[in-house]
């Protein structure tokens, strides 16, 4: 009787779900989507409304008094005449309010006393023409219903109603890079009612010092991304034998991840064969592979806004030569010692493990041959292993690739709920004068994203392949 019941139980939700009307909205909603909304308390996939509140709630005790914060969505942004890019929110906007519609605000306005925050949001208007080609957008009156924010308004009249808080507000804090509709109307604003005593805030120094530390929510969304990634590297290199061009390595990595519900890729795919690998962020990907070349593959996916970042470096034979080798298992030394550094309750920097990767490649530059005139007392200079190695060790990770970027100096502590990329390289230009010449052409990086936890660290992109072994391995599939 019990196991009819849940039956029963299980049924009824299903039938809930199909008699209910669905919500018409630019983005999934619980009543539309519920195999990925499968709750009516969720704003969007894995993150429910209690989320999005707490966020705002951090960012009151954040502001200053006397404050506006003012963090614009983006426009529709356009290849060319009528022709749109698929959208993608301000990162802020999202992180917020979870909307997805483009020329939308999300605004606070902390009181002078500071016992008082008020949170308001500006949408498009509901215009029937314009929905009959880009399809439906919530409009003021759901947008105020579904999102939880107290006050909505339109887009169209942010300024009308910002104007007095612009005028009485000590504080601004405002991310002016956006929307260059609302830059233009907010400094006009700020002119006509400028006060000796304002003072102005970087909105991005507030935001990113709370998006740092990830949710148990967003970190789930987080090994999601990352394991379709990795996984796509497995199909890209049991693959290697049945393409060619670079191209083809691309769109296979970008159909895997989709096939697998990620929305989009994190960024432009980085395939470079041969000598391409030397330019670090080549998205060409317009070439022939080069017989026995190495292809550097620098990837990842968004799934639900979060984002993934994998780099793997493969023999285009799917097995790796001498000299592919000693290189290969060098710059996998660097890596391995970074990583092993991160999995402690105390880890180091970003500006120690920097520290840290450059010992680590002069040790292994030293072993195979580099700059032997540059020795001095057992280690390369500086400037001699930035010459191989020009970036540096990693960077956070989450909504953003390059994520919270204006947290501060890399010297900051890292802490549990943190994720950033361990990504060490080594990059020969082909007639160096310095190294041996079996190296010569070679470019090679192997990144990883990295999730702090109270005991250590936890490698979120553990099954792309990157050991000789495991790659061998999983190109002899093809």
């Amino acid at each position: 009787m019990r196991r009819l019941l849940v039956l029963q139980s299980a049924w009824s939700g299903r039938c809930l779900y199909s008699s209910l009307p669905r919500v018409a909205l630019a983005q999934p909603h619980w009543t539309s989507h519920p195999h990925i909304l499968p709750r009516p308390n969720m704003i969007t996939p894995g993150i429910s409304s209690q989320e999005f509140q707490e966020r705002r709630t951090k960012l009151a005790s954040a502001l200053p008094n006397d404050c506006l914060f003012l963090v614009p969505g983006y426009p529709t942004r356009y290849v060319s005449h009528d022709i749109p890019y698929p959208f993608r929110q301000e990162t802020d906007m999202f992180y917020f309010t979870g909307f997805q519609e483009p020329n939308s605000m999300f605004a606070a306005i902390k009181s002078k006393s500071g016992d008082n925050v008020k949170f308001i949001m500006f949408v498009r208007a509901k215009e029937p023409h314009e929905e009959l080609w880009e399809g439906p957008r919530a409009g003021v009156e759901v947008a105020a219903r579904e999102f939880g924010i107290e006050e909505v308004h339109s887009f169209a009249d942010f300024a009308a109603v910002l104007e007095p808080h612009l005028a009485s507000s000590k504080c601004i804090s405002f991310n002016q890079n956006a929307s260059p509709e609302v830059t233009a109307t907010v400094a006009r604003l700020l002119r006509t009612t400028w006060r000796e005593d304002r003072l102005l805030v970087s909105a991005s120094a507030l935001t990113h010092r709370i998006r740092a530390v990830k949710s148990s929510a967003e970190i789930e969304l987080m090994r999601d991304s990352c394991e379709i990634a990795a996984q796509a590297f497995q199909a890209v290199m049991q693959n290697l034998g049945k393409f060619q061009y670079e191209y083809e390595l691309a769109s296979l990595f970008e159909y895997e991840c989709k096939r697998k519900g990620a929305e989009r890729l994190s960024y432009p795919c980085v395939v470079g064969s041969g000598v391409n690998a030397l330019s670090l962020h080549y998205i060409r990907a317009d070439h022939q592979v080069p017989k026995n070349s190495l292809i550097l593959m620098d990837a990842g996916c968004e799934k639900h806004m979060y984002a993934s970042d994998i780099s793997r470096t493969f023999p285009s034979t799917g097995v790796f030569q001498s000299a592919q080798k000693h290189l290969y298992e060098g710059t996998l030394a660097i890596q391995k010692t970074c990583l092993a550094a991160c999995d402690s309750p105390s880890p180091p920097s970003l500006s120690e493990l920097d520290e840290l990767a450059l010992r680590e490649t002069s040790k292994v530059l030293i072993d195979l041959g580099f700059a032997k005139q540059h020795i001095s007392s057992g280690v390369l200079p500086e400037h001699v292993i930035r010459r191989y190695f020009p970036h540096s060790i990693g960077h956070h990770l989450g909504i953003d690739v390059h994520d919270v970027a204006e947290l501060g100096a890399r010297a900051s502590p890292l802490k549990s709920g943190m994720v950033i990329t361990i990504e060490p390289g080594i990059y020969v230009r082909p007639g160096d004068p310095d190294s041996p010449p079996e190296f010569h052409g070679m470019g090679i990086r192997i990144e990883d994203d990295v999730l702090f936890t109270e005991t250590g660290c936890e490698i979120l992109t553990r099954s792309a392949p990157k050991e000789v072994s495991e790659i061998e391995a999983f190109a002899s599939l093809g």
